[in-house]
């Protein structure tokens, strides 16, 4: 099969930055382009213009991806690639129904995930914090008991006029732990005797609670109470938190339409709106009842911006996700190269090197052009369908079993003839997953790899991680060991749909639904 020339030929492209999908900046008037071209799509677009030998030109679109207007026309960059005045868009486009009706999109290598933001708890300093440990009833009945103590003493002493043992000064050191000297001739009565040793008992039994209810507080510092979605609808019910997201976002119309997640329907219902991401930022700095939903990757970057200690988001999970968008280049209905263009941009997402340059894009963000962060939110590689490795718990990620795996200490299985197999073995960007390829062997289903795990501790199975926790769930937690979900644990990411005929004529109505 000959590789497709365009034999130079000069492509529209429109774009639109949303780091670390697009990031394009520095017009130079005199060269007619942008000084610096990053991101993970000008990266795609630099390898199919070198592959199928075309150049292109860069339109921005200022953030304009383009909406439906009230007469049916699209406005923005869908609106100039549904009317053939662009060849392709570049900026994280996610995919949805009514845009698939007017342009058409490449092959998938985009997914996000949307959750929410808020202002982290700060300790300040609590000057009422050594009072904290007893209720005031409790120290106003020390307070009394003390003053007892002081009328105590005043009446021995008056009744026996000798040198008698200072029942206060003993009592407060009894409490503050401190040694009082008695000399010779101090007299010491029974009420006296009596009084000290009930005290002495009262004594160690509130200070132990003093000092553990102290020690607590200092050593666990306080923390975000919110951490995923069912949290915030309930603080959105009474009124204690208020969300917020960025008016006219499509993932919005997405998730407030008859949303099965009762949560996410209750917060809804109570959404405010700002203009763009940066008020969504301001907002969280200037009230600690405001959350801001968005994307998860953009909210990371500025979190790396501000710092650690003033934005909170919560650990990525199903419970903090309330939207996974898929997302890819989008082009003309016309555009006649789609599948070869498909066939490359499908190759490098299998083999992981779309997922790699997106990481090195986000270090690159952080280090050298955090000025970005201010622009529109980005779409990010999410976890969905995981292949993972199931060992001991030493080997917790990948390189580490690639070591593991030179060193003939662990033999990597996977299931024979499957496809990820041949997607994880061309020419991997990933050396780690690269020398586990070599060291494969096979089994001939799921079933006889979780036996092989069972026989021996130096096998490790590759499989999709959705069945290794079931099978994790059923033999217990102490018999399967898999390892956290990041990254570094992740083979490969696999998108999955329900197929239909060729001929199939109703795609576009299942498709809405």
């Amino acid at each position: 099969m000959s590789r497709l020339d365009l034999q130079n030929r000069t492509l529209r492209i429109g774009f639109n930055n949303k780091p670390p999908i697009t990031n394009i900046y520095g017009w130079d008037e005199s060269m007619q382009t942008y000084r610096h071209i990053y991101g993970t799509d000008p990266f795609v677009l630099n390898l199919l213009a070198r592959y199928f030998n075309f150049t292109y030109k860069l339109i921005d679109y200022h953030r304009d991806y383009g909406s439906l207007s009230s007469n049916g026309s699209w406005t923005g960059t869908i609106g100039q690639l549904a009317r053939n005045e662009l060849d392709l868009g570049i900026g994280g486009y996610a995919i949805t129904y009514e845009r698939i009706n007017v342009i058409k999109f490449l092959h998938p290598h985009l997914f996000g995930q949307h959750t929410f933001a808020m202002a982290k708890i700060t300790t300040l300093p609590d000057f009422d914090i050594f009072f904290k440990p007893f209720e005031s009833i409790v120290w106003l009945c020390l307070l009394i008991t003390l003053i007892l103590s002081c009328l105590l003493y005043l009446v021995i002493k008056y009744l026996l006029p000798f040198k008698h043992i200072n029942l206060i000064i003993c009592s407060l050191n009894m409490l503050l732990q401190q040694s009082y000297p008695i000399r010779k001739d101090h007299l010491i009565s029974n009420s006296a005797k009596i009084w000290l040793f009930s005290f002495a008992m009262m004594s160690i039994v509130l200070i132990n609670i003093y000092q553990s209810y102290l020690f607590s507080i200092l050593t666990i510092t306080k923390s975000n109470e919110i951490n995923n979605i069912e949290k915030l609808a309930e603080s959105c019910q009474k009124h204690q938190t208020i969300p917020y997201t960025i008016k006219n976002n499509y993932a919005y119309e997405i998730i407030r339409h008859d949303n099965p997640n009762s949560s996410i329907n209750t917060i809804t219902k109570y959404m405010k709106f700002v203009a763009n991401y940066e008020d969504g930022i301001k907002m969280i700095q200037k009230s600690n009842s405001v959350v801001f939903i968005t994307s998860r990757v953009l909210l990371l970057l500025s979190q790396r911006y501000l710092g650690q200690d003033q934005l909170y988001i919560p650990m990525e999970s199903q419970d903090t996700n309330f939207l996974t968008i898929v997302g890819s280049i989008i082009c003309r209905p016309t555009f006649e190269y789609q599948n070869e263009f498909n066939r490359i941009i499908s190759y490098l997402m299998n083999s992981g090197i779309i997922l790699k340059i997106e990481k090195q894009e986000l270090e690159q963000i952080r280090d050298k052009n955090q000025h970005i962060l201010q622009q529109s939110y980005p779409i990010r590689k999410d976890h969905q369908i995981i292949l993972t490795i199931t060992k001991s718990n030493e080997i917790d990620n990948i390189e580490k079993l690639a070591e593991s795996c030179r060193k003939h200490q662990t033999i990597p299985y996977t299931i024979k003839n499957n496809f990820i197999y041949h997607i994880i073995n061309q020419d991997n960007p990933n050396k780690s997953i690269y020398t586990i390829s070599k060291y494969l062997k096979f089994v001939e289903n799921y079933e006889d790899g979780i036996k092989m795990i069972q026989k021996s501790t130096s096998v490790a199975f590759v499989a999709a991680r959705a069945r290794l926790l079931l099978s994790q769930k059923y033999l217990g937690v102490d018999q399967l060991y898999v390892p956290m979900e990041s990254q570094e644990t992740n083979f490969i990411t696999v998108v999955a749909s329900i197929i239909c005929r060729p001929t199939f004529e109703y795609t576009k109505e299942f498709n809405r639904m």
